[in-house]
């Protein structure tokens, strides 16, 4: 047995013991940091794989599992191989040296499906109808009038914010693993800043489409499923476009060296209802205009801030 085996060996022994130091700490907290933080169980063997690899992630991946299920729920359990399988697949894939869209694509696929699991799952064994609760929250739509059950759709609601959710997981855990992998000096590619984080000027005109046709399903008859879709496309847009245009204001009080407290106040005007919408337009001028880009620009000639 070599040094690198040896080594390789009690690392693994040390993420599967911090695997199950967190599950302990999640039932001792009343199973806090499953109902909050599910995805937090993933670092110990993130930081392994990317190490490591994979395929030598998997055996202390199993072994945390088996430790785990001596004093976790089966409800806990599956929180648990959920977040070591992300964090396996996380990790290996940064070892071969993944791109950051890919690894936060992988990272956001495998927290939808966990959530969309968890949701059916959960629901069926508890004995809980989301068909009868859908239902529900339909007729409590139509009870608005013909505008809000049209205008709103119970499945659109719901797949939007399953989605939203593992966006915000799939961010947690990618932001979470470069700062913690930098930390720990290992050879990572490092993220872009808020300038550097530009989409396809063609996103930008399908957000326009997707609203377009969002708005049009007041005089256009659609089929309910196909208006459910577009309903869930046209939140996502929108989601979408808040997130690029408070990038974009972000970045402009990074180079205009604002202070805290105009930072903050971004902070808390992104979860005004009417403010937000602002944020929508500014991020779709960002995704067509590229205005993230001009702003570089403008720093590099010297005619930032004029007119």
């Amino acid at each position: 047995m070599n040094v690198h085996s040896t080594r390789s060996m009690s690392e693994g022994a040390m993420m599967c013991a911090l695997t199950v130091v967190l599950a302990l700490l999640n039932r001792f907290s009343g199973f806090l940091l499953e109902s909050a933080f599910p995805w937090i169980y993933a670092f110990p063997m993130l930081i392994y794989a990317a190490r490591y690899g994979f395929r030598i992630a998997l055996l202390p991946a199993f072994c945390a599992c088996l430790c785990a299920l001596f004093f976790s729920s089966w409800t806990s359990l599956f929180y648990l191989v959920s977040a070591l399988l992300l964090g396996v697949l996380y990790g290996g894939l940064l070892h071969r040296g993944a791109p950051h869209a890919l690894l936060f694509a992988v990272t956001f696929l495998t927290a939808a499906v966990c959530n969309l699991i968890t949701m059916v799952l959960f629901a069926a064994l508890f004995g809980q109808d989301v068909s009868a609760d859908l239902a529900m929250i339909d007729q409590l739509l139509a009870s608005m009038g013909p505008t809000g059950a049209r205008w709103f759709d119970a499945r659109s609601i719901l797949l939007s914010v399953l989605l939203l959710l593992s966006f915000l997981q799939a961010i947690c855990v990618h932001v979470g693993a470069q700062l913690l992998l930098v930390r720990l000096k290992l050879n990572v590619h490092r993220m872009k800043n808020l300038l550097q984080l530009n989409a396809p000027r063609w996103l930008g005109s399908a957000f326009l489409w997707i609203w377009l046709l969002y708005l049009l399903q007041s005089v256009i008859e659609l089929q309910v499923d196909i208006r459910s879709l577009l309903q869930t496309l046209a939140f996502c847009a929108l989601f979408v476009s808040i997130v690029y245009g408070a990038l974009t204001a972000f970045a402009f009080l990074t180079l205009r060296r604002a202070g805290k407290g105009m930072v903050l106040l971004l902070y808390v005007l992104l979860f005004v209802p009417i403010i937000n919408l602002l944020f929508a337009l500014l991020g779709e001028a960002d995704l067509l205009f590229g205005l993230r880009r001009k702003m570089i620009r403008g720093v590099n000639h010297g005619t930032f801030g004029k007119l």
